[in-house]
């Protein structure tokens, strides 16, 4: 389970993606509808471990992911066959 300050910062990303993803990408893309949806699906992303244990089922191999943000964002890395 995550602690507070995980929680704080998580909140804080999503109020700032939510807030700037849109109004940034729209402006630079000239799509709004392409940026309204990214910043409200970027908080219902998988957590990180459930999304490696997603591509492990998928046929990934060596399924890593490293955390930044205090479990905010994630980047994984995998391969396949």
């Amino acid at each position: 389970m995550p602690d507070n300050k995980a929680l704080s910062v998580k909140k804080i990303f999503h109020a700032y993606i939510k807030l700037s993803v849109r109004a940034i990408g729209s402006r630079i893309s000239g799509s709004n509808a392409a940026y309204t949806y990214l910043a409200m699906t970027i908080p219902r992303f998988y957590p990180a471990k459930e999304l490696a244990d997603i591509m492990r089922q998928a046929g990934f191999e060596k399924v890593t992911f490293q955390k930044y943000l205090f479990g905010a964002v994630a980047i994984h890395r995998a391969s396949k066959s």
